[in-house]
């Protein structure tokens, strides 16, 4: 059965994870505190239940508020600003845009309009588009904390995180209630590797909606990335629990149980990922891991050829699915997947440098394997098997001397480490040590007595047996 190791820097890379885990769009649920949205015209009362409605991001509720409001004052510029944006969040993009482009008919200075009318431009593409009417609405009003916030989406997706964290700073100063400000902000600092910061923000918009899933479900992301899964579970579970429908969180949870080594409940959770969003790349290609550590290629090789048809850059899958050949016994299609996840797609985790490290050996390349190896175990110096795998390159190079310590230290990361007992015992027998080869020879049968550790340490000991009679 192929090494499955509970590695950091998981397939969840920060750049990937960023829109997948925050739904969509990181302006969503806006609440605005802008001094002109107030209204006290005709209709000024609809407009603002309207407007409380939008605010704690109930926009159905607010729609029929501000057609109301309209109705009793069409030339309510507001009115019709806030409920494109309202028609926005609600999925209906060109009847936003339409009430926006009626708003700044009516009033060519409604900085409301320029704000909502950038954030749906921005969601289309039109990136130039949205970012001149966001600047628009700051010249009109420079408090309009919608469009600085707008302003640093546009810096988070060209990959300017401090100047995404300073517009997301004013954003937050103008309305510290503003949850996606702290949304995008976290994004940010992922993308600058401050999870810390990150971790920060997003428990601030768990305390300002306490029902905001996706807060929970990157929470939980962020905590499984360094490996904290005791803390990971009961933020992804009240992702889930808030909204059962969140495939990200039961992508994320189906992830740290398999990284727990608990196969069948991440199966469950990957299905029901799956189920909701057939499209999600992330659950094929952690579904296709959890059936490799079961040792079912059949069902392994399909799950992450789907993650990366739907992801092509998703490193994790093609680092898997090497994997996956190098267990089939496909070493030059194993390494072209693993090159792939480590040199194109910069792919850096332990796991994959030590499955490379271990083709390469494979194929008689020991020095490029030991250089691999080497870097798995600087990546996680706890990388039981990169240890092990190491130390029997050496030991095929006829240096027990080498070997034997990275086999102890295998040992004593993993002490069921039947491949480093197994070949701990050849490195005694190498040297001299009968009765050390014997002890490791048999703790390898021990530990793997029907699997290929066991069969090897037993045809060892044969020969040791024969020797010494």
């Amino acid at each position: 059965m192929p090494w499955k190791m509970p590695w950091k820097n998981s397939w969840f890379q920060i750049a990937v994870i960023a829109a997948a885990l925050s739904g969509g769009c990181l302006l969503m649920d806006s609440a605005p505190a802008l001094e002109n949205a107030l209204d006290f015209t005709k209709g000024g009362g609809a407009y603002s239940k309207g407007k409380e409605y939008f605010d704690k991001g109930e926009y159905a509720e607010a729609i029929p508020e501000f057609d109301e409001a309209i109705r009793l004052d069409p030339n309510n510029a507001n009115a019709y600003a806030l409920r494109g944006g309202a028609f926005w969040r609600k999925g209906s993009a060109g009847q936003g845009l339409d009430d926006c482009n009626k708003a700044l008919e009516i009033d060519p200075r409604n900085d409301l309009g320029y704000a909502y009318r950038g954030l749906i431009e921005n969601q289309k593409g039109d990136h130039d588009k949205a970012i001149e009417d966001w600047n628009k609405a700051i010249e009109i009003n420079p408090k309009n904390d919608v469009a600085h916030a707008g302003l640093g989406s546009a810096s988070l997706q060209r990959g300017d995180y401090d100047q995404a964290i300073a517009d997301y700073d004013e954003a937050i100063r103008l309305n510290p209630g503003y949850a996606n400000a702290y949304r995008g902000r976290s994004e940010a600092y992922r993308g600058k590797g401050d999870l810390a910061r990150a971790a920060e923000d997003l428990t601030k918009i768990t305390e300002i909606n306490p029902k905001d899933s996706s807060a929970y479900s990157t929470l939980g992301t962020i905590y499984v990335q360094e490996g904290d899964l005791n803390h990971a579970m009961p933020d992804l579970n009240q992702a889930i629990e808030l909204d059962a429908s969140n495939a990200a969180a039961c992508a994320m949870r189906g992830e740290a149980y398999r990284l727990l080594g608990n196969f069948d409940q991440a199966l469950n959770d990957l299905n029901q990922a799956i189920e909701i969003d057939p499209n999600a790349a992330m659950a094929y290609g952690s579904r296709g891991a959890v059936y490799l550590g079961k040792g079912d290629l059949a069902r392994a090789l399909p799950d992450l050829d789907q993650a990366i048809n739907r992801n092509p850059k998703n490193g994790f899958a093609y680092a898997e699915r090497g994997e996956a050949y190098r267990y089939k016994g496909d070493l030059p299609g194993a390494l072209a997947d693993l090159n792939t996840a480590i040199d194109e797609l910069h792919f850096k985790s332990s796991f994959a440098y030590a499955s490379r490290g271990v083709v390469r050996a494979g194929q008689g390349d020991s020095d490029r394997a030991i250089t691999d190896l080497d870097e798995a175990i600087e990546l996680d110096p706890k990388n039981s098997f990169a240890y092990g795998e190491r130390g029997a390159v050496y030991e095929a190079k006829g240096d027990p001397d080498k070997a034997i310590p990275d086999m102890n230290q295998a040992i004593q990361l993993n002490p069921r480490n039947a491949f480093a007992y197994l070949w701990r015992g050849e490195a005694y027998r190498r040297k001299g040590d009968s009765s050390s080869a014997l002890a490791d020879l048999n703790e390898a049968i021990s530990l793997d007595p029907d699997g290929p550790n066991g069969r090897s340490a037993a045809n060892i000991k044969a020969g040791l047996n024969g020797a010494t009679h």
